[in-house]
């Protein structure tokens, strides 16, 4: 990891921590929350270099060139363990725990803390967190603990109150807006991309950067296709299965919730997909209410399912769902 810049949004809590840390009242378990895509990772990783430079600024900012920035820098500094999911698994195991339990025993190399950075703090399964548990019920001196998570309702109730919260999700609109409009091009509906992110702007940034705005519009064009019998579930499931799942189940819910909404209220204000304005304008005049709120609950209960730590083949998933769009809109077609 590298030392980064606080993002202008995270900047009032950044403040927090360093007045906590001059005035020797840090906690000894942080818990930052908030939805992806918010830069809670940056600020994670950056209040661990503050607290192992060697040479820190009063405001927090890291010198770069001191033996502990080098070794973060590296990856090897001796008093910092990261807890990730291992390669290949959505967990993090009760073995991890148990290493980050004897690092916790060891003294510190360099007679500062001992810091652990646990992402996303979720991905522990019961054993794991458990073990967590017992550590947080009596950390050692001089340790800080800092979970990350993007859904810190997960977590164990008995964690969540052994750390000091952090909800890093109510942003300052303006900022972010701001931000975001030096980083994208004129064009780009930052409205759209913020609304498409759960209000999360390096989300938005990376959405707008990559391929997922035209993969978005395929997919659209793909449910025009299932809806009118012209394309086959089980493919389109295949194909699907090809994109970031947590955006494709967020972008079918979000729109059949604008379609909803629509045909109560008529509004246009209230749209998330406001682009797809046409679309949802046809199908909320078509679609049986009732068929489409237990559809909404279906693809609810795949975006919790493919969000939790059970392993998940999402193609199995998605073919559910794309059978489900044919078989809800069939009156459509005769």
């Amino acid at each position: 990891m590298k030392p980064a810049a606080i993002l202008p949004w995270l900047q009032p809590h950044w403040q927090t921590l360093m007045t906590a840390h001059q005035q020797k009242r840090l906690p000894h378990a942080l818990l930052l929350g908030g939805q992806r895509g918010l830069g809670k990772t940056q600020l994670a990783e950056q209040l661990v270099y503050a607290l192992l430079c060697q040479d820190v600024r009063p405001d927090g900012s890291v010198c770069g060139h001191c033996r502990g920035c080098h070794l973060l820098s590296a990856g090897h500094h001796p008093d910092f363990i990261r807890l990730n999911p291992l390669e290949n698994s959505q967990n993090i195991l009760i073995d991890q725990v148990r290493g980050l339990i004897q690092f916790c025993t060891l003294t510190s190399h360099y007679g500062g803390y001992q810091i652990a950075l646990i992402e996303p703090a979720e991905a522990m399964n019961q054993n794991a967190a458990n073990g967590l548990l017992k550590l947080l019920e009596e950390p050692p001196d001089n340790t800080l603990l800092i979970l990350v998570s993007h859904r810190p309702m997960q977590l164990l109730a008995t964690i969540r109150s052994r750390c000091q919260r952090f909800d890093l999700g109510r942003v300052n609109q303006t900022e972010i807006n701001t931000w975001l409009q030096a980083q994208l091009e004129p064009e780009q509906d930052i409205d759209l991309l913020l609304k498409l992110t759960l209000n999360a702007p390096l989300a938005a940034l990376v959405l707008a950067q990559g391929e997922d705005m035209k993969i978005r519009r395929a997919v659209f064009n793909d449910i025009d296709g299932l809806i009118q019998g012209k394309i086959d579930p089980v493919k389109t499931a295949q194909q699907w299965s090809q994109y970031n799942i947590n955006y494709l189940l967020y972008w079918l819910i979000t729109w059949l919730m604008d379609v909803i909404r629509f045909s109560s209220t008529a509004q246009k204000q209230w749209l998330v997909n406001h682009d797809q304005l046409s679309r949802i304008e046809f199908f909320s005049q078509q679609l049986d209410l009732k068929k489409s709120f237990e559809l909404l609950e279906l693809l609810g209960e795949h975006y919790r399912l493919f969000n939790s730590t059970a392993n998940i083949k999402p193609q199995s998933l998605l073919e559910v769902v794309t059978m489900t769009f044919v078989e809800t809109t069939l009156p459509l077609r005769k």
